[in-house]
């Protein structure tokens, strides 16, 4: 039953990122705060969809540490990395980032999910 569940939730788990892309791109413009977090719990949901963990709050050093075990090249685990750090940096110290910023974060994240769907 757990290899269903984990085989489900890879399955699902590109149209539940794709969701949650949309709410940030929604959030570009106005809630710079709302929308690092929407990118941050996309990209990190999605991973820990793709790998079947139970992580609430997946943690960049987690992050690496799972993409290292699936052998994923090490260029997209530091772009993970990198974006799960400027997430939790825009959200923690608002201020930072205008809309160009973030609408690059949004492309460069879906590029990445493409990238670890391929991957994992």
């Amino acid at each position: 039953l757990e290899g269903d569940v984990g085989l489900e939730r890879k399955r699902r788990s590109r149209s539940e990122a794709k969701k949650r892309l949309l709410g940030a791109r929604s959030l570009v413009e106005s809630d710079g705060v709302s929308f690092y977090a929407e990118i941050r719990r996309a990209l990190a949901a999605f991973l820990a969809d793709r790998v079947n963990l139970e992580i609430q709050e997946l943690t960049s050093v987690q992050a690496r540490d799972v993409l290292e075990e699936h052998s994923v090249e090490s260029l997209v685990i530091e772009n993970v990395v990198s974006v799960l750090d400027t997430c939790d940096f825009a959200r923690f110290a608002p201020g930072g980032g205008g809309t160009e910023d973030r609408v690059t974060l949004l492309e460069k994240v879906e590029s990445l999910i493409d990238t670890l769907e391929q991957a994992t």
